[in-house]
């Protein structure tokens, strides 16, 4: 069986959101801020070592409350009513 469709339309589905805008969680700014430090730093190849550097820059984190107070302040955080 063939179908040809004429003027196809594609949606695109934000798996963050389920649509709409890129809104994300506030949890996940730490998160990527992690992800980000970590790429810059040599490479740790143990679990201890990636686990200590982990905490340590979560550590950093909680140290700065200016640094918190923007994760929350991001135009794409969308709180939990």
């Amino acid at each position: 069986m063939f179908v040809e469709l004429q003027n196809p339309t594609l949606w695109h589905i934000d798996a963050v959101s389920g649509g709409g805008t890129h809104s994300i969680n506030p949890e996940e700014r730490p998160n990527a801020d992690l992800k980000q430090v970590m790429r810059k730093k040599v490479p740790v190849r143990t679990k201890a070592r990636l686990q200590k550097a982990t905490e340590t820059h979560m550590h950093v984190i909680a140290r700065e409350p200016e640094r918190v107070k923007a994760y929350f302040q991001d135009p794409y955080v969308r709180y939990a009513a």
